[in-house]
């Protein structure tokens, strides 16, 4: 974050994916911050008790800020599945600019099946800046003869 603060995002034991409508025991991910490197940790959170709208699952999701290089707007980049109907489909980038407190939706980067990913925020010829998105993609359509139905790889370029 810009003022030097570290925002983690860790995901949490359970099913994949959160059931609805929620239980107390549905805390899938969570968030941590520390204004020291990383040495204490000054709070944590989960993302389901602050925003239950925000659908997540346990899978791996990726984080990003832009703090470095020519006018960083300090916002962070929450990339995941959107999880409609316990699937992972719909994947979305949501950012924040109150240090993850709570999260908007940026856009919607692949309807169909997506998982593990990275974002990262880049600059582009000429100025101006970029957020890249590169994301497990489900076969379209999926295999039924291997696990999860096939995967291969998705990338997305977002105008920021």
């Amino acid at each position: 974050m810009l003022n030097g603060s570290v925002l983690l995002t860790a995901r949490m034991v359970g099913s994949p994916y959160l059931s609805k409508p929620g239980k107390l025991s549905d805390r899938r991910r969570g968030f941590a911050r520390s204004d020291d490197g990383g040495h204490t940790w000054a709070e944590w959170w989960f993302l389901e008790d602050r925003q239950p709208d925000v659908y997540v699952g346990t899978c791996f999701q990726s984080i990003t800020s832009d703090v470095g290089g020519p006018n960083p707007s300090g916002r962070i980049f929450f990339g995941h599945p959107g999880a409609v109907n316990g699937s992972r489909t719909n994947y979305t980038v949501h950012q924040s600019s109150d240090g993850g407190g709570s999260w908007a939706l940026l856009e919607r980067v692949y309807a169909g099946g997506g998982g593990y990913s990275d974002i990262n925020v880049l600059r582009k010829p000429g100025g101006g800046k970029a957020l890249g998105v590169a994301f497990q993609k489900t076969f379209e359509p999926p295999d039924k003869n291997i696990e999860g139905g096939g995967y291969n790889m998705g990338f997305a370029v977002m105008d920021l």
